[in-house]
């Protein structure tokens, strides 16, 4: 028996990457019985999104996750409270490894005091964003002090507690600040397959970014290079933003089309104007994502859509990993100048290769090949 918990998000919150680790713990571990612990409504999203790749021997039962509104000192004993009732669950099963999807900083205390009054489970612990803090002053707050990220990872460790992250890129960061005995997975990601990449020649270059416009994404640029392509180049471009926007007003200055500024759009239409586009576009700033994995540009390679960036961590490691996927440029001049120069001429060869890099190199985020860093990490026999 393996427990897989996700003891904080709810409703559609991680849907996507929790279905996609869940598929992958059950393509690591076959024989093994999973029993998926999340908040009720959560727990059924994720069922919903895994169906018909699970197979038989998943169980399902709801969790009481903390009130999102909790955090620091406040939070821990609901933390507490939540933790105990997965380690109950494990051991009433007598499970051999319990794997939390996600985890806040009072959560790594509580997982690490219930492993210490608890024989038996080794517990992983998936980090996401939160690491993105880690290189923060910490807060001289009392109640806030003990609950920067660095320290419950130091503190809350135990011979069984297993931090892993998304990304060897990401363990050799931390490692560097110190926080060793972090394993690292690929972020797991259920792929559609595109349509086949059609275009006729003197076409409309389409450029889009993908997912929650923010300043701090840089999404304003995305406006400014419309304007200069535009006015470079009168009608051979259009630029999208596929994804709601922070500040929807910023749809209002023109030259980007927005097709849902202030709400989320529905699976089905995201999809298809993803499928319409012929380059993702990423102006994250270089120092962003050197702790976490981008779901955005997931989203794009499950799209087949070579990528024009600006060079950050986890963009490095994504061509690292599967070669010839687009380009990586060192300022907003340089991609703006590769922009330019496809709107030119459109290289429609090395678009195929480029393409067809992406479908032959995301399956080392797929649950397949996530379930094979699983079992190096987990063991196969799913712990202990």
């Amino acid at each position: 028996m393996i427990v897989v918990a996700e003891p904080q998000c709810t409703g559609l919150e991680h849907v996507e990457v929790n279905a996609a680790l869940l598929v992958a713990v059950r393509l690591a571990f076959p024989d093994e019985e999973l029993l998926f612990l999340a908040e009720d409504a959560h727990g059924g999203l994720v069922r919903e999104k895994a169906a018909g790749r699970l197979g038989g021997g998943v169980v399902w039962q709801p969790l009481a996750v903390p009130p999102r509104n909790l955090s620091d000192a406040r939070r821990l004993p609901a933390e507490l409270h939540c933790c105990r009732q997965v380690f109950r669950h494990a051991a009433a099963r007598r499970a051999r490894a319990i794997l939390f999807c996600s985890v806040t900083s009072p959560g790594m205390y509580a997982i690490g005091l219930n492993l210490a009054v608890t024989p038996g489970p080794t517990a992983y612990l998936v980090l996401h964003n939160q690491l993105e803090t880690v290189e923060e002053r910490p807060s001289p707050v009392p109640w806030r002090f003990p609950f920067r990220v660095g320290l419950p990872l130091r503190l809350a460790r135990t011979a069984r507690f297993r931090p892993l992250v998304f990304g060897d890129f990401i363990r050799d960061a931390l490692t560097a600040r110190g926080i060793g005995g972090v394993q690292a997975i690929e972020h797991p990601y259920l792929f559609r397959e595109p349509p086949p990449w059609q275009r006729q020649p003197g076409a409309t270059v389409r450029f889009a970014t993908f997912g929650f416009g923010h300043a701090s994404k840089g999404t304003d640029r995305l406006f400014a290079l419309a304007a200069e392509i535009g006015a470079a180049a009168p009608g051979a471009a259009e630029f999208y933003h596929i994804g709601a926007m922070a500040d929807p007003t910023l749809a209002e200055r023109g030259g980007v089309i927005v097709p849902s500024p202030a709400a989320p759009l529905a699976r089905e239409e995201y999809d298809r104007y993803a499928d319409l586009m012929d380059y993702a576009l990423f102006f994250y700033p270089p120092g962003m994502y050197r702790y976490s994995a981008s779901g955005a540009l997931l989203d794009a390679l499950s799209h087949g859509k070579p990528i024009i960036a600006l060079r950050n961590p986890f963009f490095s490691h994504c061509f690292g990993k599967m070669g010839d996927i687009g380009y990586l440029c060192d300022s907003y001049g340089d991609l703006r100048d590769r922009v330019a120069a496809v709107v030119g001429e459109f290289p429609q060869e090395h678009y195929r290769r480029q393409r067809q890099n992406i479908l032959d190199g995301r399956v080392i985020f797929s649950p397949a090949g996530v379930a094979g860093q699983l079992q190096a990490v987990m063991g196969e026999g799913g712990g202990r």
